[in-house]
């Protein structure tokens, strides 16, 4: 098929211009609406974070406010832990104990056939031996030797002979002549 355009050359080309102009207001108006688009999310993305940004600055305010209020009372409750420390400290510093001479002197009065599980002494010499007695016999001797000790007082106990083999024991004292440094 076969186009023909049977107008006048001077009708042709007022129909060209006509079309190229049509086609310009058509990029120019499109132009127009993305730009008036793109300016709208550019405003709505504007605000949206200057909202945001607000909210972060109110919430940051706040929380300095409380780390504010907090820290006082921080430093107050370490200041008085760190003060009870140093007065454990000096206590316990103040009493020097050869802690040598109370567990050996504390060790050479145990029997054998005697087994330590746990042993605490304090600076004021008090002691506290958990254990087990391989025999009644053993416990005996046990019970016998701390009572009678001349380095020892106060030895107490709750414990009994109640088994043949493997008797618990659980005695607390005080140690009374641990050599001094």
């Amino acid at each position: 098929m076969l186009n023909l355009n049977l107008l006048p050359p001077r009708n042709k080309q007022a129909l060209q211009q006509a079309s190229v102009s049509r086609q310009w207001m058509h990029g120019i108006i499109v132009l127009l609406l993305m730009t008036c688009i793109g300016t709208g999310v550019v405003i709505g993305t504007w605000s949206i974070l200057k909202r945001h940004a607000q909210h972060v600055h109110a919430t940051l305010e706040t929380l300095r406010q409380q780390q504010a209020q907090s820290t006082g009372t921080d430093i107050a409750k370490t200041t008085s832990e760190l003060n009870s420390t140093i007065k454990t400290l000096d206590a316990t510093l103040g009493t020097p104990r050869s802690w040598a001479a109370d567990t050996a002197l504390l060790l050479a009065t145990l029997p054998t056939g005697v087994t330590l599980s746990s042993t605490t002494m304090q600076a004021n010499g008090s002691f506290h031996l958990i254990g087990i007695a391989q025999s009644r016999q053993v416990f005996e001797t046990l019970d016998q030797a701390l009572k009678s000790s001349p380095h020892l007082s106060k030895v107490n106990t709750t414990s009994t002979a109640s088994k043949r083999t493997a008797v618990p024991f659980d005695y607390t004292g005080q140690i009374i002549s641990a050599v001094q440094p």
